[in-house]
């Protein structure tokens, strides 16, 4: 156990610039990539699934990726097509389970490419996304994403074929184009890349502004709900999203005190050390999460990162 700790503040000095073992930081970085996809779709979230939350409510489940889908007295609403491929799966299945009913609404959760590809073959009367998010796919070089009929810029509540849809802007937390969903008459939430039920985030959760991010996590916490829908591994409760945003909390408390308490690691020693009084308490708490052998280090580094430099 003290090795395999070693190997990962390693990871974290060679991250930091503070060692030029490049050799062993490759193997580290070979070994993380092995098992990324084991991690990243496990053998119960393999191939792709509609599954039902509600009498109103389905998630549509494609390895990892979980996109939301509301059958309202209009037609469907969707949240979220991911990509081209798991569009075209979506709109399969759809035709199954709902024949002859149209989406009526596309929503766009946030801006990032992995959210929002490939939506056109829904072929959707209306889609809906934060008026910030056309802008952010002007930088990269895509052209599979449907474009928005209608943008906003703040929280907003739809009424749509008897169905209330509560979306809530969350501001600058994890892009400033990120939109939680809380279904009341439901009494399910749909929170993209906000929580996930028991795993830890991929990369570290990329893309996030850590005040911004805490907060969003502590309003949708306060919400009445009793289904927690992730867009991202298991479906779980209310508690399972609590206890996710305890552990996202937990651990920037701990780096926040850590980085305040010894500074900057100047030397492979102090980054190991840093490392360590972070790395260890955690692991006592969260070792059994799916995902924590192959993104604690992310997480941490993300987390320590943010503390020493304030974001």
């Amino acid at each position: 156990m003290r090795a395999s700790l070693l190997v990962a503040a390693l990871g974290l000095a060679a991250a930091l610039g503070l060692t030029t073992a490049c050799d062993r930081t490759v193997m580290i970085h070979r070994t993380i990539a092995a098992r990324a996809g084991e991690y990243l779709v496990p053998e119960h979230l393999q191939g792709f699934a509609l599954d039902a939350h509600t009498p109103r409510v389905w998630s549509f489940r494609d390895g990892f990726d979980r996109g939301l889908v509301v059958k309202t007295d209009e037609g469907l609403v969707v949240i979220d097509p991911f990509s081209r491929e798991t569009a075209t799966r979506l709109k399969a299945a759809l035709s199954a389970q709902f024949p002859g009913v149209p989406v009526r609404l596309m929503i766009y959760s946030h801006h990032h490419l992995d959210h929002v590809r490939g939506g056109a073959v829904l072929e959707a009367r209306e889609i809906l996304a934060h008026e910030k998010c056309a802008a952010a796919w002007k930088d990269f070089p895509v052209d599979d994403i449907a474009p928005p009929t209608r943008t906003i810029s703040g929280d907003e509540t739809l009424n749509i074929g008897g169905v209330e849809i509560r979306m809530l802007y969350l501001g600058r937390s994890h892009s400033d184009t990120l939109y939680a969903f809380h279904l009341p008459g439901e009494r399910l939430a749909y929170t993209p890349d906000l929580a996930f039920k028991r795993a830890f985030p991929p990369g570290g959760m990329p893309d996030y502004y850590t005040p911004g991010f805490l907060a969003a996590l502590k309003r949708v916490d306060a919400l009445d709900f009793d289904t927690f829908v992730p867009s991202h591994f298991d479906a779980g409760t209310h508690a399972d999203y609590s206890e996710f945003s305890v552990f996202f909390h937990d651990v920037n408390a701990r780096a926040t005190a850590e980085v305040a308490a010894r500074g900057w690691p100047r030397d492979a020693a102090a980054g190991e050390a840093l490392f360590l009084a972070i790395y260890e308490p955690m692991r006592e708490r969260y070792r059994d999460w799916h995902g924590f052998a192959e993104m604690a280090m992310p997480t941490l580094i993300r987390q320590i990162t943010g503390a020493a430099l304030g974001y």
